[in-house]
C-alpha cells in the first residue's frame, strides 16, 4: 500500500510509483496510475500501532514472570524463624514459619520441599513442595505440612525437613515428630507358656487374654525372634498389630512355619514377643519334625535317585532307537555303516527292555515305602535337579512322579506312553538329527549318537 499524507491509491497492487502530486492529490488522482485516492484516517492507524506496542508489551511481561516463577532468583533475605519444630504425631499439621530480613517492598517467591530423614513419606508425614509468595510488605509466611499418625507404638520420635531450594545455601529446617506417650499394657497375657507344631502344619496359632478392663480398645504390637529356628528357613518373619476391640477377651496371632528338607532335625524354636506389653513377654514356639524314620527316608532318596537316574538312560534309549530307525529308513547308508547301525538299534533295544523290567520294580519297590514320603522326597529331587542345571533329568524325574502317582490310583503301568513322555523331554536332540539327515551327514550322526 502507498500512503501519500491521508489517502491512499486504491490501485496499491498495480500502481508503480506509490506516490500522487498535489495536483493530482487535489482531484483525487494517483500520479503513478491515475487510479482514484482514498482517504485514510490517521486516528485509526496510529490506534491500532497503539494495541500491537500494548500486545508486545504484555506477552514480555507474562514471559518474564512465568520464568522467573519458574526459576526464581536466588535469594539472600528469607530465613527460616527457628532451627527445629517439635511436633505431636497426632496433632496433624506441623506449621513452619518463614521470615524476610530486608527489601519488604519487593515481591518474593520461595520455592521449597520435604525432605525425608528417619520419618517416612506416606506413612509418618505426606510430602508437599511448591512456592511460597512474600507479596510487598509482607514479613512472616508458613508452611503447613500434614502429618500422619501410625499405629507403631515403639517410635519414640522420627524427623524429616522442609527445604528452601532458591534461597542461598539451601537451608533446611528439621520437623521433629513425637509419638503419643508410649504406654505398657499390662492387662494382656499369652494364654500359654509356649506352643508345639509339628513342622507340616504350615501355621501355628497362638492364643492372647484380655484381663480386665474389656470395655477398651487395646492394640498390642508383636514380632517374632529367632532362636534355633530361622526366619525364611523355619517360619516367616511375622509383624504387626493385634486389636483388641471393646468387649473381645481373646484374639490370636497365626504364624506361618516352612517345612524343609532335614529329616534329621529333631526340633528348633523361635519366640514370638509383645512389645508394648509390660516386661515384653516371650512365646516360645516349638517346631516339632514330623516322625520320619531316618531309614525310611534315606531308602527313599536312594530308590527315587536311581529311578531318576534310569529314566534319563530310558530318554536316550527311546531318541537312540528312534534316530537309527530314521537311518534305516533313508537312502544314506551304506551297507557297512547300515549293518553297524541294525546291530546298535538291537543294543539299543536290549537296553530298553531291560531299563522297563528294572523301571516296574523300582516303581514296585516305591510302593512298599511310605507313599507321602516318596512323593515329598521326589518334589526334592525334582526341584533340586532344576536348580543345579539338570532341567532333562529333573522332566523325566517328573514323568516318573507323575505315572507313579497314576499307578498309585489305578494299579495300571502303561510303558509305552512312559517311554513316549520320556522321549519328548529331549525334542532338540530330535531336532538336531532330523537336520544331520537331511544334510546326508549319516557319519556324524552315528558319532553324535552313538548309534
Amino acid at each position: 500500500m502507498f500512503i501519500l499524507k491521508n489517502y491512499i491509491c486504491t490501485n496499491y497492487e498495480l500502481c508503480k510509483y506509490g506516490y500522487a502530486e498535489y495536483l493530482y492529490h487535489s482531484q483525487g488522482l494517483c500520479n503513478g496510475c491515475g487510479q482514484e485516492l482514498q482517504y485514510l484516517n490517521t486516528t485509526l492507524r496510529w490506534r491500532r500501532v497503539f494495541i500491537v506496542i500494548l500486545i508486545l508489551a504484555l506477552t514480555v511481561y507474562v514471559g518474564w514472570e512465568v520464568y522467573f516463577r519458574i526459576n526464581p532468583p536466588l535469594l539472600i533475605n528469607i530465613s527460616f524463624e527457628n532451627n527445629k519444630t517439635d511436633i505431636k504425631e497426632d496433632n496433624g499439621t506441623a506449621e513452619v514459619w518463614l521470615k524476610r530480613i530486608n527489601n519488604f517492598d519487593q515481591r518474593v517467591i520461595v520455592n521449597y520441599k520435604t525432605v525425608e530423614g528417619t520419618a517416612t513419606s506416606g506413612q509418618d508425614f505426606e510430602s508437599v513442595s511448591g512456592q511460597l509468595i512474600f507479596n510487598p510488605n509482607e514479613e512472616n509466611k508458613s508452611i503447613i505440612i500434614p502429618i500422619m499418625e501410625d499405629e507403631n507404638y515403639q517410635e519414640k520420635q522420627e524427623s524429616f525437613y522442609i527445604k528452601l531450594l532458591n534461597v542461598e545455601n539451601n537451608p533446611k529446617h528439621r520437623i521433629i515428630i513425637e509419638n503419643r506417650k508410649l504406654v505398657l499394657i499390662s492387662n494382656v497375657k499369652f494364654e500359654d507358656q509356649k506352643s508345639e507344631v509339628e513342622e507340616d502344619n504350615n501355621t501355628v496359632e497362638i492364643w492372647l487374654n484380655r484381663i480386665d478392663n474389656f470395655d477398651q480398645k487395646l492394640i498390642i504390637n508383636y514380632q517374632t525372634e529367632e532362636a534355633s529356628a530361622t526366619t525364611g528357613k523355619d517360619f516367616e518373619f511375622e509383624s504387626g498389630h493385634l486389636i483388641f476391640n471393646p468387649g473381645e477377651k481373646r484374639k490370636s496371632i497365626i504364624v506361618p512355619i516352612i517345612e524343609d528338607d532335614d529329616y534329621k532335625e529333631k526340633q528348633e524354636s523361635f519366640f514370638l514377643i509383645l512389645l508394648n506389653v509390660e516386661n515384653s513377654p516371650k512365646h516360645r514356639i516349638l517346631i516339632v519334625n514330623k516322625k520320619l524314620n531316618v531309614s525310611t527316608v534315606m531308602a527313599a532318596d536312594a530308590l527315587i535317585n536311581n529311578i531318576s537316574i534310569l529314566a534319563i538312560d530310558m530318554a536316550h534309549y527311546t531318541v537312540k532307537i528312534s534316530v537309527a530307525n530314521k537311518l534305516l529308513n533313508s537312502n544314506v547308508l551304506f551297507d557297512a555303516k547300515r549293518r553297524l547301525v541294525v546291530q546298535r538299534l538291537n543294543e539299543n533295544k536290549d537296553n530298553l527292555n531291560s531299563a522297563r523290567e528294572r523301571f516296574i520294580i523300582m516303581i514296585r519297590d516305591m510302593v512298599l515305602i511310605d507313599q507321602m514320603t516318596i512323593l515329598k522326597r521326589m518334589d526334592i529331587k525334582i526341584e533340586n535337579l532344576r536348580k543345579n542345571g539338570f532341567k532333562q533329568q529333573s522332566l523325566a524325574t517328573e514323568v516318573v512322579k507323575k505315572h507313579f502317582e497314576l499307578y498309585l490310583k489305578e494299579k495300571i503301568m502303561n510303558m509305552d506312553n512312559i517311554e513316549y513322555e520320556l522321549w519328548d523331554v529331549m525334542p532338540k536332540i530330535e531336532e538336531e538329527s532330523d537336520k544331520l539327515l537331511t544334510y546326508h551327514s549319516s557319519f556324524r550322526l552315528i558319532r553324535l549318537f552313538q548309534i
